[in-house]
């Protein structure tokens, strides 16, 4: 079961880091196109419609990236001075909320969209509709919250397993 777990994770990680990679190009392309022809004094069509969706997706999948490497906001300072067993059980916990609130955001999110989708807030042109790029909000957080999600699991799957040593770690 364990396995499976992290080879979902593996499918997921592979995902975002594609997605991550191909928004950070796709941004440098569009922002030196838009520098380029600065230059001879035109601009790009919607390049600032594009370069603002572009930013705003790249947050969202980077916060999900940071939920991924464990570099989210947390407290863990407890967690290397109490036994194992707690320690894991506390980090399911932690997870727990985490993907709790995420879902949270994920439906206030879900909420915008359909709003903005019933009642434009005038704010779409033409190659892009607004809720669409505010779609990066529901996508985003509910990405958190399956994240947060599988590492509780794993985290209440290892709370019988042995404590990987302190030599282990640093590796």
């Amino acid at each position: 079961m364990l396995s499976r777990v992290r080879r979902l994770l593996g499918v997921i990680h592979k995902g975002e880091d594609w997605l991550l990679a191909l928004l950070a190009l796709l941004l440098v392309v569009i922002a030196t196109g838009q520098i380029a022809v600065r230059v001879v004094g035109a601009t790009l069509p919607h390049a600032d419609l594009l370069l603002k969706t572009t930013v705003l997706w790249l947050a969202m999948l980077g916060a999900m990236t940071a939920a991924r490497e464990g570099k989210h906001l947390g407290m863990d300072a407890l967690l290397h001075v109490i036994p194992h067993r707690v320690a894991q059980l506390c980090k399911a916990i932690g997870f727990v909320f985490a993907a709790y609130v995420c879902v949270k955001f994920c439906q206030y999110g879900y909420q915008f969209v359909m709003f903005e989708r019933e009642n434009p807030s005038g704010a779409a042109h033409d190659i892009i509709a607004s809720w669409v790029v505010l779609c990066a909000f529901p996508v985003g957080f509910g990405g958190m919250a399956l994240r947060f999600a599988l590492q509780a699991l794993i985290a209440l799957m290892q709370i019988n397993a042995e404590p990987a040593k302190p030599s282990e770690v640093a590796s």
